[in-house]
């Protein structure tokens, strides 16, 4: 490309690379304004290496700046981090950094999607300590016969939907008759349990 004259290469040459220089020239203002300081030669050579010598394109250099800020780490140190691991995983246009992203996302939701059925579910004597909440209109009516000296109906009532609407929200959840007790009476769990043995 070099020797090119006739076809015009060699300037096509210098004109590619003034333009990264241009480049690369508003990317240090840029990292001198994010940083709060200017920056030494050798950080200048470090940050142009990344083009130059490892032939990464600018926007990946400006999205490292950009991580750095983000996570208030405006350190060359962070930014030179970043740009090992992009080496690492052989990024190096902003096109693969969107791509690697999608794909890290994915996996993500992909994880949290994956949960097996099995790890929600109770063991056999927690199930059968708890009752669904169609089945707790009869506890609130032992509500009243335990606790008949400090029943306020309207608070309870009050309470109870407030509980029902949590387990609605929840269906899966299941509540034992002494905690939904305590909830809804906004009593200690052990008062509920010991007034309960107590009669």
């Amino acid at each position: 490309m070099l020797n090119d004259k006739a076809g015009g290469g060699y300037v096509d040459y210098i004109y590619i690379i003034g333009e990264v220089k241009l480049e690369l020239s508003d990317l240090i203002k840029r990292f001198e304004q994010n940083f709060g300081r200017l920056l030494s030669p050798i950080e200048i050579q470090q940050i142009t290496d990344w083009v130059a010598v490892d032939k990464f394109e600018i926007e990946v250099l400006e999205y490292a700046l950009n991580e750095c800020v983000l996570n208030n780490a405006r350190t060359l140190k962070y930014f030179n981090s970043i740009m090992k691991r992009c080496a690492d995983n052989g990024i190096k246009t902003l096109e693969a950094i969107q791509l690697h992203e999608a794909n890290r996302n994915r996996k993500k939701q992909d994880q949290n999607g994956n949960i097996p059925a099995w790890s929600n579910e109770h063991s056999e004597h927690e199930r059968k300590e708890k009752i669904p909440v169609a089945e707790n209109m009869e506890l609130y009516d032992c509500f009243k016969k335990w606790f008949a000296e400090d029943f306020n109906m309207q608070l309870t009532l009050e309470q109870y939907q407030k509980f029902a609407a949590i387990c609605e929200k929840d269906p899966k959840r299941q509540f034992n008759p002494f905690q939904m007790c305590a909830w809804i009476l906004n009593k200690p769990l052990e008062t509920i349990v010991n007034r309960f043995f107590a009669k």
